[in-house]
């Protein structure tokens, strides 16, 4: 009952239900995804603590290097205001949360985790998969029955794309699609069955994004088939293919007036004259996001100013009506970091030098993800996919000594 493996998996579905828990008890609740992370963070702490030279379990130097030269690097050009910006530092580094839990688990109980992760969040996306379809064939409105509150719903919602206990499609769609990279790395010949829950969650979580990336993905991780097997990556192709227009038919409005509004605003000269009416949130406060760019460049304004939930604790931020929420990651970095963001996707990125030759191409599917990703979200302050994308990125990091007796 409360062996370690157990108490993992308790915090990472405690973080995937923070998405849940928003449309039963309020938005408040989304803090839980916080909690669970952080959590997962300290469970080691003691233990490591105890080891002599942790650091060098880690058989990484330039990723250690890298991580304290950056942490430095913000305080020395980036500081604003010490809780938003410590705040800001911690969403940043989310990914690497489960790195000290790596560096003292046991082989064994690693396995047990991803064993027991991958049972537990398929059957939960399943559950989930066959509401949002009852959402489409009987009544949007079930989720009321499941203990979502009326008047929760998200503007997803009210735009026709349901996306069943979650409270954001994209939080839906990127979530399986990383259980879907974690599937793909264990042991895909024992989770077929698993394999196609995670792709039929992406495929009718109506994340257009998501949808793109596990298309690319599918590609990418199959490209020798196409030497080798030519007709049986065709026939998968068509078949992804297929599903994916099944997708787009259920939601081709939605699909076709984001297209519109990014076309408008790709072609059009002079952003000034857009008429904001005519165009989303999102890509109003990228123009916003933007204009702070060229302003700030090319240190930026600094953690915690701009674009996230940390700039609502900056009590003295230097920039006048901040946005709570920039709704893209990558201009969120771009504004608050400058040319810092080059270090930041530097650090995150050098974790291949350290993964075993035959996952490197999952690494680099996880960073496809990533990059894609922190374009139409807040990225790692975006709901409970963070938390999956910390694991993954420990497991690679860690796959050579995955083979041995024990990870230390």
């Amino acid at each position: 009952m409360f062996k370690l493996s157990n108490i993992v998996v308790f915090f990472i579905m405690l973080s995937i239900l923070s998405s849940y828990f928003i449309g039963v008890f309020g938005s408040s609740m989304g803090m839980l995804d916080d909690f669970a992370a952080l959590m997962i963070f300290l469970l080691p702490i003691p233990v490591i603590i105890i080891f002599k030279n942790a650091i060098k379990k880690l058989h990484n130097q330039l990723f250690v290097m890298l991580w304290v030269f950056y942490v430095v690097s913000t305080f020395l050009f980036l500081y604003s205001s010490l809780l938003p910006h410590l705040y800001e530092l911690y969403k940043l580094l989310t990914f690497m949360i489960f790195i000290p839990l790596f560096m003292v688990l046991k082989r064994g109980t690693i396995f047990q985790i991803e064993d027991k992760l991958l049972k537990v969040v398929a059957l939960f996306l399943m559950i989930n998969t066959l509401i949002v379809i009852l959402q489409y064939t009987i009544n949007p409105y079930i989720i009321n029955l499941f203990g979502i509150k009326i008047g929760m719903e998200n503007i997803a919602f009210a735009a026709g794309r349901y996306s069943g206990l979650f409270s954001n499609p994209n939080n839906l769609g990127d979530l399986a699609l990383l259980m879907f990279l974690l599937n793909e790395i264990v042991r895909p010949e024992k989770y077929k069955l698993f394999r196609n829950i995670f792709m039929i969650s992406v495929l009718t979580s109506s994340s257009k994004h998501a949808i793109v990336i596990l298309l690319l993905l599918f590609v990418y991780q199959n490209r020798d088939v196409v030497k080798k097997k030519f007709s049986k990556f065709l026939l998968g192709s068509i078949l992804v293919f297929a599903a994916t227009f099944f997708t787009y038919s259920l939601n081709q409005k939605a699909f076709d007036s984001k297209i519109e509004q990014y076309v408008r605003l790709a072609t059009v000269e002079d952003t000034s004259h857009i008429y904001m009416g005519t165009v989303e949130s999102r890509a109003r406060k990228m123009l916003k996001g933007m204009v702070y760019v060229d302003e700030n460049f090319p240190l930026g304004t600094g953690l915690g100013t701009w674009g996230d939930g940390s700039s609502r604790l900056n009590a003295d931020n230097p920039l006048k009506n901040p946005e709570p929420m920039s709704d893209s990651a990558f201009i969120h970095l771009l504004v608050e970091q400058g040319i810092f963001i080059l270090m930041y996707l530097f650090l995150m990125s050098s974790g291949y030098f350290s993964v075993k030759k035959m996952q490197k191409k999952y690494f680099i599917s996880l960073m496809i993800v990533y990059v894609l990703a922190i374009f139409p979200t807040m990225g790692m302050s975006s709901g409970a996919w963070p938390v999956i994308f910390a694991y993954l990125y420990a497991r690679l990091l860690f796959s050579k000594k995955l083979e041995q007796g024990r990870v230390l």
